[in-house]
């Protein structure tokens, strides 16, 4: 993926470890956590990689878009949505 993405990489990277960051932030109490990052930090550049994505002004949350909708039988409902991108060699879809 480092190859196809080429100059797009170390963003890719970050955002994916921002989410990462976000999503895991419960479970980092338990051993399963110290375990995986264990390992995770046996990778090049992985610790490097993981402090910036904490010390960088993207924030994950701002791709977090909250929206709101009145429907006729259900009333009002509210949802919130994660804007993407996935990189393949042929297309960029964005979901």
């Amino acid at each position: 993926m480092r190859r196809s993405m080429q100059a797009g990489w170390r963003m890719l990277a970050l955002r994916n470890l921002h989410q990462f960051r976000a999503m895991t932030l419960r479970h980092r109490h338990t051993k399963r956590w110290n375990d995986l990052m264990a390992q995770l930090r046996t990778l090049p550049n992985f610790t490097i990689a993981w402090m910036a994505a904490h010390a960088t002004q993207e924030d994950f949350s701002s791709r977090l878009g909250a929206h709101q909708y009145v429907h006729p039988r259900f009333g009002e409902l509210r949802y919130a949505v994660i804007a993407g991108a996935s990189s393949m060699r042929w297309a960029t879809t964005y979901i």
